[in-house]
């Protein structure tokens, strides 16, 4: 190869590198990011032992880059989390009855196992002193659009900011739990939990004014938003005038 082509491929990669860096996207008015929360609980006692928490807001559980994100955006809403739950038992002696539930704030903490149990969606597994249930793993997902009102996501009873959790919290709340009791109900338990609680969140400024606006599935920042008129004609945001579709140049027919 000349060196006069090798000179011209070096420099077309440098200026292909010059131009990615000097392409810098705008911050987007909406961002969707799934923050993670972390933490070891150890259980014991001879009761109905139950850990829960909020999963509406993220102020009692504040996971890694929630204060960063809510520098750039004013509020945000929790549309759904995904918990990873890993469970061993220490006990030699002991099986353990593990609940995961999740429900209605006012009601979770206070319901006993039994009651637990005829939840909807209540998953209840054993943890043995012995074998390969010596340790459990489960991941529970819940979409919140599947429990609250259609179009919670438009709700500001549903949007917290940096220093308030959503109202909703304090007034409901929406919570996720794990309860534990002894297989024969008296001894003592003896297990360590482990929690990975992923919280699915829109950040965003200017207050939404539709659900779709926040479809999880389709980006915000990817979509041109636009308005519908009563004649059917879509306006878009960056022109008053509505588009009119152009006409094909029609040909000139040719004379015999």
């Amino acid at each position: 190869m000349s060196k006069n082509k090798k000179h011209s491929k070096r420099q077309s990669r440098k200026a292909k590198r010059r131009s990615n860096l000097a392409y810098c996207p705008p911050l987007p008015d909406n961002f969707s990011a799934t923050l993670n929360y972390t933490s070891r609980s150890q259980v014991s006692g001879t009761a109905f032992t139950v850990f829960n928490f909020d999963a509406i807001g993220l102020q009692a559980l504040q996971p890694t880059y929630r204060d960063q994100l809510l520098a750039l955006y004013q509020q945000y809403v929790v549309f759904g989390v995904t918990i990873d739950v890993k469970i061993v038992n220490k006990s030699a002696t002991v099986d353990a009855e593990v609940v995961d539930y999740h429900g209605d704030g006012y009601t979770v903490a206070a319901l006993t196992s039994a009651q637990a149990l005829e939840y909807k969606h209540t998953k209840r597994m054993m943890c043995t002193t012995t074998g390969n249930k010596k340790s459990l793993a489960y991941t529970r997902t819940v979409w919140f659009k599947n429990f609250l009102p259609k179009n919670f996501i438009s709700d500001s009873r549903f949007w917290g900011t940096a220093s308030t959790a959503p109202s909703y919290s304090s007034d409901r709340g929406y919570q996720l739990a794990v309860g534990f009791l002894a297989a024969d109900g008296t001894s003592t338990l003896s297990l360590t939990m482990d929690r990975r609680i992923k919280f699915h969140v829109r950040f965003f400024t200017l207050a939404p004014t539709t659900l779709s606006v926040f479809d999880a599935d389709n980006s915000a920042e990817n979509q041109k938003p636009s308005l519908q008129t009563n004649a059917g004609v879509v306006l878009d945001s960056d022109s008053d005038q509505p588009e009119v579709p152009k006409k094909k140049p029609t040909k000139p027919l040719k004379k015999h």
